[in-house]
């Protein structure tokens, strides 16, 4: 007689279980098709030496489900850090972005597109190599979107959306033409804004992305959700109480989106990168001068596993 499944494949079995059927429940009632997070709190976790949690890809497995996951992983004020901790993340980027675009069957399973925002220029050629192999293996997925933002700041996303945006408009034409020009533009408006490890402040993070439309539409903007888990501890379990507040306040104000579907053939421009530098051995030195403000920190930070098939701790 067959011996049975260890304990710990029973229990993986029924969370899944239970994962996946409270989708189903909760897929009757309004889903947010674009959920941001702030990871924090990595580095205070990754001295207790736990097993991260999971979140980011399995929100974009599920069917039906979050069509837009957006994820802060470095922000441009991350510069400012001790090098020998730079170098670090660098690293970690590498690595796990080489994961999620070779080895992650969510990804290829789920048709799941991996895009980089943010200055990539600013990044290591090692690191605009790793982004740009992430970017072109999942250019033709149209199933869903993993935002990564390396490096970020929301200051650098709406002044390079101006700067791209030099003809004469009217307020309403000016406010269409950013949008239009920030690197979120083919995202639907973020639903849900999470942050990690209980601070409460954004860290200039999708800061025109959250703001709604002044309710014109009945939009009031993100919900704006601020737990005490570190990123690593934040799982789906975690995940679920603010997906039925979403849902409270979707119905209550009658501010549903429409459901968003992704045009196939959505535009890849390789040309952010500097393609000269990917191809060239030659290494990078960070600008020594960066405006200041405030940021999380433990943006991107964790223990590296191959074993990994999502983005956690590090993204």
């Amino acid at each position: 007689m067959a011996s049975p499944p260890p304990s710990s494949s029973w229990s993986s079995w029924l969370s899944s279980t239970l994962q996946h059927s409270l989708i189903s429940a909760l897929a009757l009632g309004p889903i947010p098709p674009h959920v941001a997070f702030i990871m924090d709190g990595n580095r205070r976790y990754a001295k207790r030496q736990n097993q991260p949690k999971q979140v980011a890809l399995p929100l974009l497995a599920s069917r039906p489900g979050v069509r837009v996951v957006t994820i802060y992983a470095f922000s441009i004020e991350n510069f400012k850090r001790d090098q020998d901790e730079v170098d670090y993340l660098f690293a970690m980027m590498i690595d796990k972005l080489q994961v999620l675009s070779t080895e992650s069957k969510l990804v290829e399973r789920y048709r799941i597109r991996i895009r980089i925002l943010g200055d990539v220029t600013l990044l290591p050629v090692d690191v605009q190599r790793a982004a740009y192999e992430a970017e072109r293996r999942t250019s033709g997925y149209c199933g869903a979107v993993l935002n990564i933002c390396i490096p970020y700041t929301s200051r650098f996303d709406m002044s390079h959306a101006v700067r791209t945006r030099d003809e004469m408009y009217d307020l309403q034409g000016i406010t269409r033409s950013v949008e239009q020009a920030l690197q979120t533009s083919e995202c639907p408006p973020v639903d849900i804004l999470v942050r990690t490890s209980g601070e409460h402040r954004l860290s200039d993070f999708l800061m025109w992305q959250v703001c709604g439309d002044g309710g014109k539409s009945h939009d009031a903007g993100a919900l704006l959700e601020f737990v005490a888990k570190s990123w690593p501890e934040f799982s789906f379990w975690q995940f679920l109480p603010t997906l039925v507040d979403y849902q409270v306040s979707v119905l209550g104000q009658q501010r549903a989106r429409k459901s968003f579907q992704f045009p196939n053939g959505l535009p890849w421009d390789p040309t952010r990168f500097d393609l000269a530098a990917i191809q060239s051995p030659d290494s990078f030195s960070p600008p020594s001068s960066l405006p200041d403000s405030r940021v999380g920190d433990d943006a991107f930070s964790g223990p590296v596993s191959h074993q990994q098939v999502v983005i956690p701790p590090s993204l």
